[in-house]
C-alpha cells in the first residue's frame, strides 16, 4: 500500500513538474493550433535588408488569415563575418552579449523557431569570398543550437542602376545580380539550404513593370535610396516571404499597403508567386 501511495506521489510530482516547465512557446503553439490558422515563426539574422520586413510583413501574412512570430537579429550593415563575431564573443563569455540585450543563444532558445534566415551585407553580396568561413560557423552554431529549425538564406537584391557603388565596381545592376545570386546559390548547395528569391523577385518586377521600367521614376523603381527598399519593395519582399515559408499562394494575401493601387499590388504579388515559383523548379 505505501508503496503505490508513495508511486502516486512520485508520478504526480513529476506531472507537475513537467508542466510547470513546459516552454513558453509550446503552450503558445497549442493556442495557436487551437484557432486553426497557420502559425510560423521566424527568426531573422541579418542587416537592414531583412528589417525591411517591419514594414509589411505582419499585415500581409494575417490578410491571408495566418499567424506569424517572428524576432529581428538585425544590424545595419552587418556581415555574416560580424555577425559571427559577436556570436563567438557570446560564447567566449556567455554573460555578456555582444551587441543586443540577450545573447544570440537566448534569442534562438527564446522560441521554438521554424526558421531562421541569414544573408550577406548587400554590398559583399556579389563576393563568395567574403562569405567564408564565417558563413559556415554561424550555419554550424544555428544547427547545433536549433536542430528542429530550418536555415534559410535570403537572396537579397542589386542596386538602382545608377548607385554609384555600381560605377566603382565597373559592373551592372544586371550583373550585379548575377554574382550575388551565384555566390547565394553557392552557399544554399553546401549546405543543402533553400533560397528566399527576394532578389529575384525585385529584378523580376523591373523586367517585367507595367508599361516598362524606368529608373528615374520614383513610383516606378523598388528602392528608396539606391539598394534600401521602398514601399513597393518591401510590399513585394513581404509576398516573397509569405509564399514561400507559409507555403500558400500569394493570391490569398488581400493586405494592400496605403497609396498602392490594387493593380500594382496584384502584379507585385503575382511576381512574388513567380519568384518563388521559378526557385522551386530548380
Amino acid at each position: 500500500m505505501k508503496k503505490s501511495i508513495f508511486a502516486l506521489l512520485a508520478l504526480s510530482i513529476l506531472l507537475a513538474f513537467s508542466l510547470t516547465c513546459r516552454p513558453a512557446q509550446a503552450q503558445e503553439a497549442d493556442t495557436t493550433a487551437a484557432d486553426g490558422k497557420k502559425t510560423v515563426r521566424i527568426l531573422t539574422i541579418g542587416n537592414s535588408f531583412a528589417d525591411s520586413l517591419r514594414r509589411y510583413f505582419v499585415q500581409t501574412v494575417e490578410s491571408a488569415d495566418c499567424k506569424l512570430v517572428v524576432g529581428y537579429l538585425n544590424i545595419g550593415g552587418c556581415s555574416l563575418e560580424r555577425h559571427w563575431g559577436n556570436v563567438a564573443k557570446e560564447l567566449a563569455d556567455p554573460t555578456k552579449p555582444a551587441h543586443f540585450r540577450t545573447t544570440y543563444l537566448e534569442r534562438l532558445q527564446s522560441e521554438d523557431w521554424d526558421f531562421i534566415s541569414i544573408q550577406q551585407v548587400s554590398h559583399c553580396s556579389w563576393r563568395y569570398e567574403t562569405f567564408q568561413p564565417f558563413a559556415d560557423q554561424l550555419i554550424g552554431f544555428l544547427k547545433e543550437k536549433c536542430p528542429n529549425a530550418e536555415i534559410v538564406i535570403q537572396q537579397t537584391w542589386a542596386y538602382h542602376p545608377n548607385e554609384r557603388r555600381l560605377v566603382n565596381w565597373g559592373f551592372s545592376q544586371r550583373e550585379m545580380y548575377e554574382k550575388l545570386t551565384a555566390a547565394y546559390d553557392t552557399l544554399a548547395q553546401k549546405h543543402g539550404l533553400r533560397v528566399i528569391p527576394t532578389g529575384d523577385a525585385v529584378q523580376l518586377a523591373r523586367e517585367t513593370q507595367p508599361g516598362g521600367y524606368r529608373p528615374e521614376d520614383p513610383a516606378a523603381i523598388f528602392t528608396g535610396d539606391g539598394f534600401h527598399l521602398n514601399a513597393r519593395g518591401q510590399y513585394l519582399q513581404a509576398c516573397v516571404w509569405f509564399t514561400m515559408l507559409f507555403d500558400e499562394p500569394a493570391s490569398k494575401i488581400t493586405f494592400v499597403p496605403e497609396k498602392m493601387t490594387a493593380e500594382d499590388a496584384a502584379f507585385l504579388r503575382e511576381t512574388a508567386q513567380k519568384a518563388v515559383d521559378a526557385r522551386k523548379a530548380k
